[in-house]
């Protein structure tokens, strides 16, 4: 008798399955690993590789990618206590001790940057800087006011948000302000005669302060904890024009919006949203597990990232327990979701191959190489198929398969896989869904080759029930794997025939 196939939507090998145990998304968790084509098609997430040690080995806050026209490019550092610029030993530092206040992971920094002068918020700590190379930076303000929390550039104009100081007496603290600059002049909030331009917003519909600022095409997205503003350049006398986007949730933290073409993607307080005209969410599949795992304590440090060669955008989400972060990844073109839990860092940039990586550029890396800074001073690029020389602990788990609801025994389960180094396979099953799981059985193992010579080797695994669940795991150090389909064979009734 021939053991049918079964699998998840998506792989084309499904005969029988019961849709109330079968979501769309085949697979429920897993860790380290990557789900290109909506969760039939799985691989083992790219590692990291150490290409910095910052001296002295302070917390990384920001990174930023500084180029402008005829100036040399730099790779720029926030830490908690100083700004640098350069790599290695050409490094220099770029912030006066004697001025510069000592700041905490959790006094966020947001960057922006305007033709050759780079400027940054930190979290309301230290003045608003600017630096364009040359000795040290320096307050954008006269005397450090105004100050806010957030910038953000804007058609020639500088946006501060979340006023922490005014400069109006009785009046310093204004959370729920935007000030805008004079045009093409990022350092002047008040404008003048010549070009006044200048001015600002009041966001008062709640009491709620402004979270996060970020362009999206021609317009600037202000996000308040339950409600999104649009603010629409319109010229003078006012600039601009104020309109609420249909939403009940805003970006959860400074850094957890980001733009990619006519999108915006942000995390907020109930789910995961994508912005165009209107808000949408886009997380469903996977809230469930976040809202059970986030440090709510720590959301303010969640900031959002794209992996651009895997049209992925990402969260870096603070875990319970002291957990390594959690990263939630989106491929916003097959709508499929990923975790990772090996992502080092406080923030992320990118910075191209050449010349902060290699001397020449490498073929199996992007053009734009994600790096990542840490709390211990470094800094990560992703690379290879282990962290930082580690191996990654990467598995996938399924959803519940079901063959009709009737009783039948898993004979084997078929891997169409391919990689190297050796591939753990085990099952478990269970009559009913309201009846617990039993404990993973033995893994079987199943031998890797490339993917010129990939088979479907059939995997001893034999179970009995009407729910069963597959699962793939590796931890060896050079391993890397996918897996391009999988099915579970089994025979109806439990028994051999």
């Amino acid at each position: 008798m021939q053991a049918p196939l079964i699998e998840g939507p998506g792989g084309g090998l499904a005969t029988h399955l019961d849709p109330r145990h079968v979501p769309d998304q085949a697979w429920s968790n897993g860790r380290n690993v990557r789900f290109p084509t909506g969760g039939s098609r799985i691989r083992k997430t790219d590692g990291y590789t150490r290409i910095e040690q910052t001296r002295p080995a302070e917390p990384i806050r920001a990174l930023w990618y500084y180029q402008a026209p005829g100036l040399e490019k730099y790779l720029v550092r926030i830490t908690t206590a100083r700004a640098q610029a350069g790599r290695g030993a050409a490094a220099i530092q770029i912030t006066d001790d004697a001025s510069y206040q000592p700041a905490t992971v959790d006094d966020v920094v947001t960057l922006t940057q305007y033709k050759e002068i780079m400027i940054w918020a930190d979290g309301g700590v230290n003045p608003v800087m600017r630096w364009n190379p040359g000795p040290f930076a320096s307050p954008l303000f006269p005397a450090g006011i105004p100050n806010g929390k957030l910038v953000e550039m804007h058609k020639e104009r500088l946006l501060l948000g979340h006023i922490t100081n005014s400069g109006v007496a009785g009046a310093e603290l204004q959370p729920w302000k935007v000030m805008y600059s004079a045009m093409d002049d990022p350092g002047n909030m008040t404008g003048s005669a010549e070009n006044d331009t200048a001015g600002d917003w009041d966001f008062v519909d709640d009491n709620d302060p402004v979270v996060a600022l970020k362009v999206l095409g021609n317009d600037a997205i202000v996000h308040k904890p339950n409600r999104i503003y649009r603010m629409i350049q319109v010229g003078g006398p006012q600039w601009y024009q104020v309109e609420q986007v249909p939403a009940d949730d805003g970006a959860i933290s400074a850094r957890a919006a980001i733009s990619i073409g006519s999108f915006q993607f942000f995390m907020g307080r109930g789910n995961f949203y994508r912005l165009a005209s209107f808000t949408e969410p886009i997380g469903d599949a996977v809230w469930t597990e976040i809202e059970k795992t986030i440090d709510w304590s720590q959301v303010h440090r969640i900031y959002a990232y794209r992996r651009q060669e895997y049209d992925e955008v990402c969260w870096k989400i603070p875990q319970l327990g002291g957990a390594p972060d959690l990263s939630a990844v989106f491929n916003y073109r097959d709508q499929s979701w990923t975790f990772t839990d090996h992502d080092p860092g406080t923030c992320y940039a990118e910075i191209p191959q050449v010349p902060f990586l290699h001397e020449a550029a490498v073929s199996h890396l992007p053009l734009m190489v994600g790096i990542f800074g840490q709390t211990n001073g470094n800094i990560q690029a992703y690379d290879t198929v282990n962290a930082d020389g580690a191996p990654i602990h990467a598995w996938a788990e399924s959803k519940h398969f079901t063959a009709g609801m009737n009783p039948a025994k898993i004979l084997a389960v078929a891997c169409y896989a391919s990689g190297t180094g050796v591939l753990s396979v085990s099952c478990r099953a269970a009559m009913e869904l309201r009846q617990p799981m039993p404990t993973w059985g033995a893994a079987q193992p199943l031998p890797l080759f490339p993917a010129t010579n990939q088979t479907r080797p059939w995997i001893d695994t034999r179970q009995y029930g009407r729910l069963w669940q597959i699962r793939l795991e590796s931890q060896a150090l050079w391993d890397d794997w996918e897996v391009s389909a999988y099915a579970p064979a089994v025979i109806p009734g439990g028994y051999a025939r």
